[in-house]
């Protein structure tokens, strides 16, 4: 009976998750003879269903009996799997309702649509077993058809699908070769009038020429900075210092000049020498008010100018004598910052020419000091810092002098728009 292998076998594919199967016969005549070859695709391409479990889920309408039978793989790879109708199913003639799932390695689990399987009148009677035997083959098949599904979900749950080995599978057919790979390559070319880029790849050779942009327009000339002359003298009889400074002057000049000697890192040990100016690494902050800074090397003397990281210069007023730390205190009062003027802004500041403000106003700008400038956009103030305010991080407090208004273009919008309506007046 070797030629009838397969013979009641039909060939199903299942194409899509919703796609339809069946309907199928069955006959309780047949024993291994007939059954479903299905293939497992999705838009045509087969699904591997290597490690997955097939089974046939059934339920008959007239018997009022149900089981689950597994599928035996064929070719896996390809989807290819094959069931021959339980028996327990088949026994009776009637309509059976059926589904296919498939649990994956991951436990999860997709099912078909379901379908009908019409099982046949069977004209040959099985002498070897009467009704009764015959229903209770049936119910213990179901019971182990139950088993066997509670099994497949405990694998599942478990993720327990490796089986023994199945047989090799035939050689697949070779693959066709690929195309060669390629190497894109680009240069750049300097010209006189720009550059010449060229890109060469396995479509061919591209080349793109960008010029040079045009040369934009000459600024505007800035304006000169201004600059401090500072004149700096010691009384030969009183001993006591005195500095003349001068804020403005001849515009492009840049050179500070003290009527003494220049400026030096540290004093020396002459106590006889005359007073010098020197740059220290302190910070005084506010002009006209006392500040302390030491020295571990050398001592100044009375009358000597410093200058500090800030460029304020300071005139030293007292020294200690070496003490255990190795350092020598000094007292300096700072007379003003030599640095040429900076500016920060403001807002609100409303004051007439040689006017103080009232209260202080919040200036943003690095370091401001005496000298410095404000300027208020929102009202085209512009006025100076007469004396050193309180610091923050990026402002300073103080409370500015005016020196002149400028008709910014916010400050005339302002203007034109608190105008009064004049279109009804007649002149």
């Amino acid at each position: 009976m070797a030629e009838l292998s397969g013979y009641g076998l039909v060939d199903a594919l299942w194409d899509e998750a919703d796609a339809a199967l069946g309907p199928f016969t069955a006959s309780p005549a047949d024993s291994c003879g007939r059954g479903l070859s299905l293939e497992v695709a999705r838009g045509g391409t087969p699904v591997d269903l290597t490690g997955c479990a097939v089974t046939l889920l059934w339920r008959h309408r007239e018997a009022r009996l149900r089981g689950t039978a597994d599928f035996t793989p064929t070719n896996p790879e390809l989807g290819a799997c094959r069931i021959y109708w339980p028996r327990a199913m088949a026994a009776h003639e009637g309509t059976v309702d059926a589904q296919v799932a498939i649990v994956d390695g991951d436990g999860s689990v997709m099912s078909s649509m379901p379908f009908v399987i019409d099982v046949a009148m069977a004209l040959a009677d099985d002498d070897t077993e009467d009704e009764e035997e015959a229903v209770t083959s049936l119910i213990a098949a179901a019971a182990d058809a139950r088993a066997a599904a509670a099994e497949i979900r405990a694998a599942a749950a478990r993720g327990d699908f490796d089986g023994e080995d199945g047989a090799p599978g035939a050689p697949g057919e070779d693959g066709l070769d690929g195309l060669d790979g390629y190497s894109p390559s680009a240069s750049v070319v300097q010209t006189e009038t720009g550059a010449t880029i060229t890109v060469t790849d396995e479509y061919g050779t591209t080349t793109a020429a960008i010029e040079n942009g045009a040369k934009g327009d000459k600024g505007d000339p800035g304006a000169d900075a201004d600059f401090v002359s500072a004149t700096a003298t010691v009384n030969s009889s009183s001993g006591t210092p005195s500095v003349d400074v001068e804020l403005g002057g001849t515009p492009g000049a840049r050179t500070l000049e003290f009527s003494f000697s220049g400026l030096k890192g540290a004093p020396g040990d002459d106590a006889t020498r005359s007073p010098g100016i020197f740059l220290i690494d302190d910070e005084f902050v506010n002009i006209g008010a006392l500040a302390e800074f030491y020295a571990t090397r050398g001592k100044y003397k009375n009358g000597d100018f410093v200058i500090d990281s800030a460029s304020l210069l300071a005139v030293v007023t007292s020294t200690s004598s070496l003490n255990v730390d190795g350092k020598y205190q000094h007292l300096v009062k700072p007379i003003t910052n030599i640095r040429s003027r900076r500016i920060g802004l403001t807002e609100g500041l409303d004051v007439a020419a040689g006017e103080a403000a009232t209260g202080t106003f919040e200036v943003e700008g690095v370091r401001l000091g005496v000298g410095d400038l404000v300027f208020s956009p929102d009202t085209g103030c512009l006025a100076t810092i007469p004396e050193q305010g309180d610091f923050d991080e990026d402002y300073v407090e103080c409370a500015p002098v005016g020196l002149c208004q400028l008709a910014t273009r916010s400050y005339v919008a302002q203007a034109i728009a608190a105008l009064d309506d004049l279109s009804g007046t007649e002149f």
